[in-house]
């Protein structure tokens, strides 16, 4: 989960035109800056899920290109992050659906560790967050 620190006082300063202009700029660099196999998906307001099967290890990287990535635009954006991840055991039958629900709750529980931490700054959820349902 990505979170724009402090997008409202775009929208109060700038005007909300500006800020969907913003936004849009914003979708379009994390879409580049992930694989074409990723999902990224404006999920409310300032708030965008990133979805990729990837390599273990990976997340902090990636997180990290993508919160980069909204720096790059020139109104001084910055991005709080949260990751969650899962691995995959061997030919365990999981519950996607509900797999997927934790994965994001998760992420967003670590987000907004990240955005009381001071924001533009990555956090990774705690795994137990993942598996203790």
């Amino acid at each position: 989960m990505l979170d724009l620190d402090r997008f409202k006082e775009v929208n109060d300063t700038r005007g909300h035109t500006t800020g969907d202009r913003i936004l849009a700029a914003v979708a379009d660099k994390l879409r580049h800056a992930t694989s074409g196999r990723a999902v990224v998906a404006r999920v409310g307001g300032e708030e965008f899920l990133i979805a990729e099967m990837i390599q273990s290890g990976e997340a902090h990287t990636i997180a990290e290109r993508l919160r980069e990535a909204v720096a790059e635009i020139p109104w001084g954006a910055t991005a709080s992050v949260g990751v969650a991840s899962v691995t995959r055991i061997g030919s365990a039958t999981l519950d996607a659906r509900a797999v997927i629900e934790q994965l994001v709750e998760a992420a967003d529980s670590a987000m907004y560790v990240a955005k009381r931490a001071g924001g533009n700054q990555t956090r990774h959820a705690d795994r137990s967050a993942i598996h203790s349902r």
